[in-house]
């Protein structure tokens, strides 16, 4: 299985559980009019984890998704640990298994009952978020 794939089924499944996350596109766009790779945008840090998410606490976490071979850049590192001196959570994760398990222990141990987060509200919050880009890009166009 590719990162790409991995990625995809790691977003898959967290949403599929109701943790609220998205995939971070970190490496540029080709423009074939200039025949080159553009620059990300100038706020986007060096190293960024595949995927962001929010835990129904509130806590932040980070996954630096690798394939069986794969090994962390110096600036994936870098970016670890700032997330980790923040007090957010950073996995470094092979497989889906790997995520799904320090996941699942995390949201066992949410104290805070009153945050409770299901998965159709995940799903509706997801729903609102797609209605208001096609939104966004419909009243762009007009």
């Amino acid at each position: 299985m590719t990162e790409s794939q991995l990625v995809n089924q790691i977003c898959e499944g967290l949403l599929y559980r109701g943790i609220f996350c998205w995939r971070s596109n970190n490496i540029p766009i080709f423009s074939q009019k200039q025949n080159c790779f553009r620059k990300l945008p100038k706020f986007t840090p060096r190293g960024v984890a595949d995927i962001t998410g929010i835990l129904p606490n509130g806590q932040f976490f980070c996954v630096e998704v690798k394939s069986e071979k794969g090994k962390q850049s110096e600036f994936q590192k870098i970016f670890q640990e700032k997330i980790e001196a923040t007090k957010g959570i950073y996995i470094l994760a092979k497989s889906f298994e790997e995520v799904d398990k320090i996941i699942s222990e995390m949201v066992k141990n949410i104290k805070n009952n009153s945050a409770t987060f299901s998965q159709s509200s995940s799903v509706k919050n997801l729903r609102c978020l797609t209605s208001e880009k096609n939104n966004f890009k419909n009243k762009k166009s007009t």
